[in-house]
């Protein structure tokens, strides 16, 4: 799966299934633990979290996004 497959808005889950290949509870925590420290920008809407597909590219390649 590629960045261009998800959706323009991810959950947690999604984000987790993307970055480590699955949806586990310590795959999940880590992803908010990024989201906590600043690492990676997420928008909390009600008691979910939604990070834009943006902010994941940025996480995963910041050279890449610096440049533009």
């Amino acid at each position: 799966m590629t960045l261009n497959d998800l959706p323009a808005l991810c959950t947690v889950r999604q984000t987790a299934r993307h970055l480590f290949g699955d949806e586990s509870q310590t795959a999940r925590n880590r992803i908010y633990t990024w989201i906590d420290n600043g690492d990676i920008h997420a928008k909390k809407v009600g008691s979910r979290y939604y990070i834009h597909r943006r902010a994941i590219e940025e996480y995963v390649n910041p050279a890449a996004t610096s440049d533009e």
